[in-house]
């Protein structure tokens, strides 16, 4: 692969889609959180009832969820959404990928 021209990374850098994963990331995460926290004060509070299996199973996927927008904000920080010419691999990741393109 020929290298790039300064005009060609320049046009591939300004095409990042990372802060917009980040915004749709946080933006959902937060709604899910509002969501699911109405629902267990309403079920506590105004029903008067005890929390049941489900909550606690919503609380868990709740949970979980907030560790995936954690890994995917991460991700894009490193650099997903960008043009894979414009990352930078880490130190014997290039070797590697050397060595499987051979085989």
């Amino acid at each position: 692969m020929d290298p790039l021209t300064p005009e060609q990374s320049a046009a591939l850098a300004k095409d990042d889609r990372g802060p917009l994963t980040k915004s749709i990331v946080v933006a959902f995460t937060c709604i899910a959180v509002i969501c699911v926290g109405l629902r267990l004060f309403t079920r506590l509070r105004y029903l008067g009832r005890a929390l049941g299996w489900e909550d606690y199973t919503i609380v868990v996927s709740m949970a979980l969820s907030i560790a995936t927008g954690i890994l995917q904000v991460m991700q894009a920080n490193a650099g997903n959404g960008k043009h894979a010419a414009l990352i930078e691999f880490p130190t014997g990741v290039e070797i590697i990928l050397k060595v499987r393109t051979r085989t």
